[in-house]
């Protein structure tokens, strides 16, 4: 930490250790640390999209997921790179994933069978579970973008196959909320044969 453009990254780094860790106060203080430090560099360096991907991700973690999607949504906007697409559509998927389970998913740190089973029990009604699908599938959208911008990039083929099993579980877990499919274990909702592609071709472009 000194004073520069990576110290807010530096404090995201420390408050997702803190989380992992159980430390949620602690975890929370680092966010804001994060949260404080973009936005003081931000006055200095306005045009940075990566500190505007720092504060997106600081607010996030603090539970301001409004103020998050609009910053990321503004990046992509006026950056339309595929780091800016694929920042969009990790917080989408995670986002989508928090309004039918009511927990935080930052980063998309919790497993999709965790999340599973955490909107089966907290069965959200029809007009969330919309939402939600309508982001799943901008998610998916986004990740397209960027792999389309970025052809060589393994994240973003890997980020497209992440989002389409998301929402290949996601409609799952409608069905059996639904009463329409109870055979399915919960814990194999997360593999879905259309993301067998994207997968495979990130595998291709960086086999490690």
């Amino acid at each position: 930490l000194n004073g520069g453009a990576e110290d807010s990254r530096t404090w995201l780094e420390l408050g997702g250790l803190r989380m992992d860790a159980g430390d949620f106060v602690a975890a929370r203080r680092e966010f804001q640390r994060s949260a404080d430090s973009a936005r003081k560099r931000l006055d200095v360096e306005p045009g940075n999209t990566r500190l505007k991907l720092d504060l997106a991700q600081a607010l996030h973690a603090l539970g301001r997921q409004a103020e998050a999607e609009s910053i990321l949504r503004e990046t992509v906007k006026s950056a339309p790179n595929s780091t800016n697409w694929l920042a969009l559509a990790q917080f989408l998927d995670a986002r989508a994933w928090e309004m039918v389970t009511d927990t935080m998913n930052w980063r998309g740190r919790r497993g999709y069978g965790e999340l599973a089973r955490a909107a089966v029990r907290r069965e959200a009604t029809s007009e969330t579970a919309d939402r939600a699908v309508r982001l799943l599938d901008e998610a998916i959208n986004a990740a397209r973008e960027a792999a389309k911008l970025d052809e060589t990039s393994a994240r973003a083929q890997f980020r497209v196959g992440v989002t389409r099993a998301s929402k290949d579980c996601f409609e799952a877990v409608r069905r059996r909320i639904s009463g329409r499919e109870t055979s399915q274990p919960l814990d194999t909702m997360i593999f879905s044969r259309a993301a067998l592609a994207p997968f495979e071709e990130a595998a291709a472009l960086d086999p490690r």
